[in-house]
């Protein structure tokens, strides 16, 4: 089969209608990003949230379009090349074998698979591509080019070009940065539509069994889709919810600090103990509390500096009281080492943040 030049990607044709609306509706939402001011290189993960990619506490929140657009949402302009030359080949290969009905209903399927198994991997990844869906309509492909459908010359070649793409873009994908969940999603998603679409393409005078076959994937498809998102347990909106309960703690705890100076030295005792080391200990109580909770490691990492930002804090507040109640110098330097240890773990906080 010979390659087709640049100029075959921009006619469309009755073979390749479909493909070229995918691309086109990639370019044209590529273009809108970047008038409404999105990086051409580098966009942001504010702008790709707002655009409709895919991420799991978003998407969980009853926001499950999101498994729809960002099938066609590009993460920078080499991205958009990468994908746009991928869905192009095999577009020119694939459409003319399975129509462009059923390319079509690949692309989407197959995306939105990719995009379930991106969440359901993945805790707090945001996710955005064409990648996934061209996984699955290279599934297809390798499906039909191990079932026969494809003429038995020039089988091998592309069977062994196929394999190879998927394989290397699996394995660079392991590096940081690439979601390749979503592609292996995608790509088992399109080796089971492949399977699906087989008996009708080797008979296609049968026309029940083309549409027979069309459910069957379907249905197959919507069962694992529902299963997968079943099995996905969101806990940040609790967590979220936990943590504005945790400000309003935090804040009665400091209040101590805004105690006059004329303040009665009993008065001001009893605020450090009842009020300041009290607070403090509830909001230990709080986030210890939320342990049972299932959270992306990184907050649960940082919910262990958070209990010890607060462990110190009531440190401080005990060498506080000490002071005041002693009137003596002798704990300034323990106080002034506290505040570097509470000042070097908000550092850590906010770093890992």
């Amino acid at each position: 089969m010979k390659e087709p030049g640049f100029l075959t990607l921009l006619k469309p044709t009755r073979t390749n209608w479909s493909m070229l609306l995918f691309i086109a509706v990639n370019l044209l939402v590529f273009i809108a990003m970047l008038i409404s001011g999105v990086s051409v290189f580098e966009p942001d993960n504010e702008s790709l949230i707002n655009w409709g990619a895919n991420f799991r506490p978003s998407t969980t929140a009853a926001e499950w379009w999101r498994l729809f657009t960002s099938c066609f949402l590009h993460i920078g302009i080499f991205h958009f090349l990468l994908n746009t030359y991928a869905l192009w080949y095999i577009g020119y290969l694939l459409e003319p074998l399975i129509g462009g009905i059923r390319f079509a209903g690949t692309y989407i399927l197959t995306g939105i698979m990719a995009s379930i198994a991106s969440i359901w991997w993945n805790e707090l990844v945001i996710s955005a591509g064409a990648s996934g869906a061209i996984f699955g309509l290279y599934g297809v492909f390798i499906t039909l080019l191990v079932g026969g459908v494809v003429d038995k010359g020039i089988r091998k070649d592309l069977l062994t070009s196929m394999l190879l793409f998927v394989g290397y873009n699996l394995v660079f994908g392991i590096k940081d940065g690439i979601d390749n969940a979503a592609h292996i999603g995608g790509l088992i998603a399109g080796l089971l539509l492949g399977l699906a679409f087989l008996p009708a393409l080797k008979n296609p005078e049968a026309i029940t069994l083309k549409y027979v076959s069309l459910a069957i994937a379907l249905l197959t498809v919507i069962i694992t889709g529902v299963w997968a998102m079943g099995s996905i347990r969101n806990d940040l909106p609790t967590y979220q919810a936990e943590m504005e309960h945790f400000q309003d703690l935090e804040s009665m705890a400091l209040d101590v600090y805004k105690m006059p100076v004329s303040a009665d030295k009993k008065i001001v005792l009893e605020e450090i103990q009842d009020r300041g080391i009290y607070y403090w200990k509830e909001c230990i109580k709080l986030v210890k509390g939320m342990e049972p909770l299932s959270l992306p490691k990184e907050i649960k990492e940082q919910n262990k500096k958070l209990v010890k930002f607060c462990e110190m804090q009531i440190e401080s507040y005990q060498q506080l009281y000490r002071k005041i109640e002693e009137d003596s110098d002798l704990y300034n330097k323990e106080l002034e080492k506290s505040d570097q240890k509470i000042e070097a773990i908000m550092k850590a906080m906010t770093k890992s943040s």
